[in-house]
């Protein structure tokens, strides 16, 4: 059954992530990704969202989609399945919704999230705050 083999792997993973990288610092790239050469009973191609370490150079965690727009649903399902505490997690524009990056939070991660141009009521919020913002700390 491919999600006992996706959670097996992603326990295994998990396991190995904390003992050789442990997460403070890590980066956590989400992602998604149309299999290509893979088709499904309906024809279509399957797509997958992952969560690879960075620091770790492997993938933590998979969850398939339904369908490509369903990636922003399985996102959260894909958090589910990792520890993102002490962690950047870091995702493109598809996963700029309230419910991921509240997700992230919750968990003890922090995040930094691609903003297109085409939420602009988001986008000129986001750019007001910014430029009001004094910065935590100077490298």
């Amino acid at each position: 059954d491919d999600e006992a083999m996706s959670e097996r792997m992603s326990e295994f993973t998990s396991t190995f992530h904390d003992e050789l990288v442990g997460c403070a610092g890590d980066i956590l790239c989400i992602d998604g990704k149309a299999m290509r050469g893979t088709v499904l009973e309906n024809g279509r191609n399957p797509d997958i969202v992952s969560a690879y370490s960075l620091e770790g150079g492997f993938t933590l965690a998979t969850d398939m989609c339904e369908e490509k727009s369903n990636e922003i649903t399985s996102v959260p399902k894909l958090l589910d399945k990792v520890d993102v505490s002490g962690c950047i997690v870091t995702a493109d524009a598809m996963s700029f919704q309230k419910a991921i990056i509240d997700k992230i939070r919750e968990k003890g991660g922090d995040f930094l999230i691609e903003l297109k141009a085409n939420q602009r009521t988001l986008r000129y919020g986001v750019e007001d705050n910014v430029e009001l913002a004094e910065p935590v700390d100077v490298y």
